[in-house]
């Protein structure tokens, strides 16, 4: 969201700035195997894009083990919130034990922004110095993406995107910019900020949202400052509505959604042309946050909850009865969808 720094930050600013030098003359933090793939566990990367030193941690399952290069895993994009980096966003959301659990590849890419330090991504009205910059966010996931295809094995039939707050504003841009590659979206406290959004192809979404939120408010509008009061925000946040909208107009999906309630959770889902569903988890007296335990039967949600396009498949034997959370349903939302016509990281352009 667009922002602008108060002095008690440029306090904060110049205390990041020491960590900034150190982190100047990193290098890449990565394990190999003896063909040059990437082994099992957390791995940092750095490389230029756009004239831009830019970096991304990758979390690579053990099932990797067993992919080969045209049987490749596939592979989430999780995008972190304005003010994060990508190792706050992977230990926030717990997406990588899913990842070990499901055989998936979880990838974090990281913005760009004041000092290297708080970061953010050109969402298109939000935010901070990327959309000041109009930094080229779209082009650098994508070649991210293409980057750790020569790393490691990608199926390219599943790139799938999620982020929170800015990230999920990222995320919506993904899916008006570049529909035909990912597969879905799963935008999480995030609004649709890019003007003129028309995708060219139809796209599963599954957007999660609390009622709560004062950040990026379910209703749409502008945000309230955080607890620190270090950052404000003006930006005019699309509604959860209005964001989905535009997406069951470019699917066209059916006007009546199927509406399912568990704990402080609903869950409706519009089916629409080429099998995609337009999804909303709207969580009454939920914050800005990542969906967390507690909030719903999540595991109950998967179980029961037969997408309307493919009513035969057995969610829950897929993946498995290990305890439920809202990175399940995401899973099962994401992994009935594919792209067959995304063969190869050539195939991966704006």
């Amino acid at each position: 969201m667009q922002r602008r720094y108060l002095i008690g930050f440029l306090v904060l600013a110049l205390g990041a700035l020491f960590s900034f030098v150190a982190a100047c003359g990193d290098t890449e933090d990565a394990t190999f195997d003896d063909e040059g793939n990437l082994i099992a566990g957390d791995h940092e990367l750095v490389y230029k894009y756009d004239g831009i030193e830019r970096s991304y941690l990758v979390h690579i399952p053990p099932q990797i083990e067993d992919a080969s290069k045209g049987n490749g895993l596939p592979v989430i994009v999780a995008l972190h919130g304005g003010g994060m980096r990508a190792e706050q966003m992977s230990r926030y959301t717990s997406l990588n034990a899913r990842g070990d659990e499901l055989g998936i590849i979880i990838l974090y890419p990281e913005g760009t922004g004041l000092l290297g330090e708080v970061t953010f991504w050109n969402a298109g009205n939000c935010c901070g110095k990327p959309m000041e910059d109009d930094v080229d966010d779209v082009g650098f996931i994508l070649n991210t993406i293409k980057h750790l295809s020569a790393r490691s094995f990608v199926d390219f039939n599943r790139l799938y995107a999620t982020g929170i707050s800015n990230g999920g504003m990222m995320a919506y841009r993904l899916a008006c910019e570049v529909p035909e590659v990912f597969a879905g979206i799963a935008p999480v406290s995030g609004a649709l900020n890019f003007d003129g959004c028309d995708p060219s192809t139809p796209i599963s979404v599954i957007a999660f949202h609390g009622t709560d939120d004062e950040r990026v408010p379910y209703d749409g509008g502008e945000g309230t400052t955080d607890d620190s009061e270090l950052l404000t925000s003006d930006t005019d946040n699309a509604s959860v509505e209005d964001s989905l909208e535009v997406f069951r107009d470019a699917d066209n999906c059916e006007s009546t959604p199927e509406i399912e309630t568990s704990g402080v959770v609903e869950l409706a889902t519009w089916s629409c042309d080429d099998e995609t569903v337009v999804a909303r988890v709207k969580i009454e007296g939920g914050e800005h946050e990542w969906p967390v335990d507690g909030e719903a039967n999540w595991l109950s949600l998967v179980g029961e909850h037969e997408w309307p396009v493919d009513g035969e498949a057995n969610w829950l034997s897929l993946v498995g009865e290990s305890g439920g959370d809202a990175n399940l349903l995401m899973w099962n939302f994401f992994q009935r969808n594919e792209r067959p016509d995304i063969d190869t990281a050539g195939d991966l352009s704006r």
